[in-house]
């Protein structure tokens, strides 16, 4: 949620945003999580954002959950 994303410059902020996404918006999102998970085992599919680095961005948090239930190995390209 963008009010999450305040001032991201802060040291330690980013940390603290991904911390707060992969431990409580994930799990409050199972059946979102499971929807996606269900997409990739069924067809070839990717996580994309614009952020260039998957530390940066929410699809590096995201990826072990979908990893988890699909048993599909992550690749950062």
């Amino acid at each position: 949620p963008s009010g999450c994303r305040g001032d991201l410059s802060r040291p330690g902020a980013r940390a603290a945003l991904f911390a707060h996404y992969r431990n409580d918006i994930v799990p409050a999102q199972q059946q979102a999580v499971a929807d996606v998970a269900t997409l990739m085992k069924e067809r070839p599919s990717l996580l994309l954002c614009f952020e260039a680095h998957a530390h940066d961005c929410h699809r590096g948090s995201l990826a072990p959950f979908i990893s988890k239930q699909t048993g599909l190995e992550v690749s950062h390209l």
